[in-house]
């Protein structure tokens, strides 16, 4: 991994950000790591506010959509709702459904069958809604964009279609629906509008909407708050990996909040059974790796009705039995996780050192794992990665990319054979006949060569500044929390100390070893999944360090994090 430093920021700029916003050089010098150099800005990121909320009808087509949802629902027609199996899509139901409820409306939920349906609003999905009822309106959501047959089914039908989505579109056609998704026409949208995921396009829906029934003095709107609704937006958001820039770090910032007290009786189990601490503030690491993981693996291995029941449910015990559940799923998930590893690293030593992407694929392997896989992988190779198992007739699976490659680009470029795919620019999900692999690995390994002569660059890690035990303190970590919630974009600051000596063996703990854990200054280090990591001992190297309050049974105490080692020059 290839360390670089933010170039010198101006001392006089430093300086000015210190006297008109009352901060130290520490924090000044952070903010200028991330670009804020100016006032204004500086000062918007330190102080979130839901007044810098854009105007949802800057988004093209929501206020249209706004008009047909409001006039079906005032008609007293039959709805139903499509939507995704991961928390973006369960998250999106979830809210879309509790402000209905609000308001005594009511629709239908749909989760495709993720064995017999696959991903999104498919032709199998489109056949069992119309077999289920006589809807007068389709709702997509986090699907949809690229659906132009399914689309085409339902509209023959008689059924208007609407399609609330952010992925990217991979057909020349659009589907002949009403369609939100800031991705079509990214030249009419603001940098903000297209980071949103399905959950905070949703949420602008909302607004957009409230305004105009409390304007209209539409009783059951009158009592509606939005900024409870923002838990379930911080949640399917943070699952998400969209950047926590902009909007999306103003629904995180008050949407944790809002996650710690919930009303939700669901998330209020959820919590409890994922082990997190009543006392202890809530942060974005709890929700990426506690949260998001148990409302996953339902739609992973079995249904997304069980995670959106406990989202929606009033009942307390119920929800508590839900995420219980949801709780022994994951482990199961764990368990075939890392078996699916092991024979996908097996299979990696068996190809050629330049390899630039790998395409992996055993019959066996449960599909609804596959995706996780071939994020860790891609992450401890440096390069995509593909892993897939089967389905029917053909390989399912997803890839998982690295920061310079682009997965919709590669695709494009590349013109690959396969029966279906799509998704983002760092995860694609793709359906192909299994004795097309082959050739769909040499394609986009061509591509690759072709885009990166000298191969794939290396991973970076951006470092904020060099600093030594004696600069970290109560303050300046209290300091450093205002800048969070950290996450895609606005990643923590890593810091180095240089020259460190280590005095003696470090420990490994965890299962099998697989972390680390040394201790400097009386001060814990610990890095997660860094167990077969290889430190010298008594010889002078640098370290990469993230820092952060602890809270460990009622206690507060600071705490780093190791990311990378070198050694000194």
């Amino acid at each position: 991994m290839r360390w670089y430093y933010e170039d010198d920021i101006p001392v006089q700029q430093i300086e000015i950000l210190c006297k008109h916003l009352g901060i130290s050089k520490f924090l000044a010098k952070l903010l200028g790591s991330l670009g804020y150099l100016d006032v204004p800005s500086a000062f918007n990121f330190l102080n979130p506010s839901l007044k810098n909320l854009e105007n949802p009808s800057d988004i093209a087509h929501l206020d249209q959509v706004v008009q047909i949802m409001n006039e079906v629902c005032k008609a007293g027609q039959s709805i139903g709702v499509i939507s995704d199996y991961d928390v973006d899509g369960i998250t999106s139901m979830a809210l879309l459904y509790r402000y209905f409820e609000a308001l005594n409306y009511s629709f239908t939920p749909f989760f495709p069958d993720r064995k017999k349906e696959g991903y999104g609003l498919s032709e199998q999905v489109a056949e069992r809604v119309m077999s289920a009822g006589n809807f007068d309106l389709i709702v997509a959501l986090d699907c949809g964009t690229n659906a132009v047959e399914p689309i085409e089914l339902l509209n023959k039908k008689g059924i208007n279609v609407i399609v609330i989505d952010h992925h990217q579109r991979n057909c020349e056609k659009l589907p002949c629906a009403t369609i939100i998704n800031p991705h079509i026409d990214p030249q009419n949208h603001s940098t903000s509008a297209q980071q949103l995921c399905t959950v905070g396009l949703v949420f602008k829906l909302i607004h957009a909407w409230l305004k105009i029934l409390k304007a209209a003095h539409f009783t059951p709107a009158l009592s509606i708050r939005l900024k409870p609704f923002l838990d379930l937006v911080a949640l399917g958001t943070i699952a998400d990996m969209v950047p926590l820039l902009e909007e999306n770090r103003l629904f995180v910032h008050f949407g944790l909040k809002e996650l710690k007290q919930s009303r939700l009786l669901g998330l209020r189990s959820l919590l409890k059974f994922s082990g997190i601490e009543a006392g202890a503030p809530l942060g974005t690491d709890d929700v990426a790796y506690r949260l998001a993981p148990r409302i996953n693996v339902s739609g992973r291995l079995s249904s997304a009705d069980l995670p959106f029941r406990l989202l929606t449910s009033r009942d307390a015990n119920m929800c508590d039995t839900w995420a219980d559940t949801l709780n022994r799923l994951n482990l199961e998930r764990q368990q075939i996780e890392k078996q699916i590893v092991m024979q996908a690293e097996q299979m990696i030593y068996a190809y050629p050192k330049n390899a630039l992407v790998y395409v992996l694929y055993n019959p066996h392997w449960h599909v609804g794992v596959v995706g996780v896989v071939a994020g860790k992988l891609a992450h401890q190779y440096g390069k995509p990665v593909f892993v897939l198992g089967k389905q029917g007739e053909f390989a399912k699976g997803s890839g998982r990319s690295v920061h310079a490659v682009n997965l919709v680009n590669l695709f494009q470029q590349a013109n690959v054979d396969v029966e279906r795919w799509g998704g983002h620019p760092a995860a694609v999900g793709l359906a192909a006949k299994p004795e097309t692999l082959v050739a769909l690995e040499q394609s986009l390994d061509n591509t690759l060569r072709t885009t990166f002569k000298e191969g794939i660059p290396e991973p970076q890690l951006h470092v904020a500044t060099a600093l030594n035990f004696e600069d970290f303190s109560e303050k300046s970590l209290d300091e450093l929390e205002r800048m969070a919630p950290f996450g895609q974009g606005n990643e923590a600051p890593v810091f180095v100390l240089k020259r460190i000596i280590l005095p003696k063996k470090f420990e490994r703990f965890g299962s099998a070893g697989a972390h680390l854990r040394l201790f400097l200054n009386n001060i814990s280090i610990i890095g997660w999944g860094m167990g077969t990591v290889q430190l010298p001992i008594n010889y002078p190297i640098h370290l990469a360090v993230r820092v952060a309050w602890n809270y460990w049974k009622g206690e507060k105490r600071f705490q780093m994090y190791l990311v990378d080692w070198q050694k000194c020059d």
